[in-house]
C-alpha cells in the first residue's frame, strides 16, 4: 500500500491544460474541484473500488472497458506517490473515459486524480532532495578528510594544542626546578666567596701585625746584643797567662 499523505491541491500551481479548454477555464475548473481536502484521495484503498460499486443504489451495470479502466486506475493508485504523479496523465485519460458512468460516491472520490499533475514538480523535487541527503554521508566524509588534511578540524586541533600545552608546562616546571637548584648553588658559592675574602683580609691584617711585631723584636734583640762581651773565656785566660809569664 502506498504511504498515505494529506495534501491540499488548492495551493499548487496548474500544469495540465485539457484539449478544448482555455487556461482560465481550466483554472476555474481546478479550483472548483480542489476546494476539498485531498486526504480522502490519498487515504483511498484501491481494493475498495468494487465495494463502492456494489453499495451504490440502484446498482449500475458497467461494461468491460469501464471495469478495465477502473482496475488500471486502482493499480496505479497502489504505486508510490512519485510514480503516481508521473503517470497522472494516463490515469486522468482513463478516468475521463468512464467518469460519467461511475457511481456518484466513487466519482467524487476519484475525480481529483485528474489534477495529480499539480503535484508533479513538488513531489519530484522532494524525491531529489531525499536522494541528495542519502548521498550526503559520503560528502560529509570527504569534507571531514579535507578538514583534517587542511588542519581545520577544530576538535583535533584543540586536542593537539592541549597536549602541546601540557608538554610545555611540564618542561617549564622542570626548568624552573633547575633554576631554583642553580640559584641555591650560586648562593652557596657567593657565601663561600665572602668567607674566603674575609679570610684573605684576616691574613693580610695578621701579616701586617706580625711584621710590626717582628721589627720590634729585632730592635730589642739588637739592643740586647749591645750588652754582650765579645770573645771567649779561653782567649781571655790565654791573654792572662801570657802576661803573667
Amino acid at each position: 500500500m502506498r504511504k498515505r499523505t494529506s495534501l491540499n491541491l488548492s495551493v499548487l500551481p496548474l500544469r495540465i491544460h485539457p484539449v478544448g479548454q482555455t487556461k482560465l477555464a481550466v483554472r476555474k475548473s481546478a479550483l472548483h474541484m480542489c476546494t476539498f481536502d485531498a486526504a480522502s484521495l490519498f487515504n483511498f484503498d484501491p481494493s475498495t473500488i468494487c465495494e463502492y460499486l456494489v453499495t451504490e443504489s440502484p446498482p449500475t451495470t458497467l461494461t468491460t472497458d469501464v471495469t478495465s479502466n477502473l482496475k488500471e486506475i486502482a493499480k496505479h493508485q497502489e504505486a508510490l506517490i512519485q510514480k503516481l504523479v508521473v503517470a497522472c496523465d494516463g490515469i486522468r485519460t482513463a478516468l475521463e473515459q468512464i467518469i460519467d458512468v461511475l457511481p456518484s460516491s466513487l466519482k467524487q472520490m476519484l475525480r481529483p486524480i485528474a489534477h495529480l499533475g499539480f503535484l508533479h514538480e513538488n513531489v519530484l523535487a522532494a524525491v531529489s532532495r531525499i536522494v541528495s541527503r542519502n548521498n550526503q554521508p559520503a560528502l560529509k566524509d570527504k569534507i571531514t578528510k579535507e578538514c583534517v588534511a587542511a588542519n581545520l578540524d577544530n576538535n583535533s586541533e584543540e586536542v593537539r594544542l592541549k597536549a602541546s600545552r601540557q608538554m610545555l608546562d611540564a618542561k617549564r616546571m622542570k626548568i624552573t626546578d633547575e633554576i631554583k637548584r642553580l640559584e641555591e648553588e650560586l648562593s652557596q658559592v657567593d657565601t663561600a666567596i665572602l668567607a674566603n675574602d674575609a679570610s684573605v683580609k684576616m691574613l693580610a691584617d695578621n701579616k701586617q701585625k706580625l711584621s710590626i711585631s717582628l721589627k720590634a723584636s729585632i730592635a730589642r734583640i739588637r739592643e740586647l746584643n749591645k750588652g754582650l762581651i765579645v770573645g771567649s773565656d779561653e782567649l781571655d785566660r790565654q791573654i792572662i797567662d801570657s802576661t803573667d809569664k
